[in-house]
């Protein structure tokens, strides 16, 4: 079972790896640089998660919000072709969840880890 742990800037380097071996994984130069994903996690602290399985990033997912609306900008998970896909994953670690009065202006709530 992975660890689900808040994304931090120093994962940038193995979850842009993920990234770039993701098939059909849209990035461009200015957001998804080591700048813009630093400036994205100071903005969205709490909604940001990756998975560790065995000390290596094995999931990702990136979700903010405009103070009204909740986004998911990336998600990702590393699985070799031939794995199946029901073993536990980020999106489910991020979704288990929700809490009201978080930290969103209209009070929906947060996201956080267990």
């Amino acid at each position: 079972m992975p660890n689900i742990r808040l994304m931090r800037p120093a994962d940038y380097d193995a979850v842009h790896a993920l990234w770039l071996r993701t098939p059909g994984m849209g990035l461009n130069d200015v957001d998804d640089s080591r700048e813009g994903i630093a400036k994205f996690l100071a903005r969205n602290p709490a909604t940001c998660f990756v998975a560790e399985e065995d000390g290596q990033i094995a999931g990702v997912i990136l979700t903010g919000h405009d103070g009204r609306r909740g986004y998911i900008y990336h998600t990702a998970v590393d699985a070799p072709p031939s794995a199946p896909w029901d073993r536990p994953g980020v999106s489910g670690g991020h979704a288990r969840r929700p809490r009201k009065g978080g930290d969103l202006q209209n009070g929906a709530g947060r996201l956080l880890p267990e």
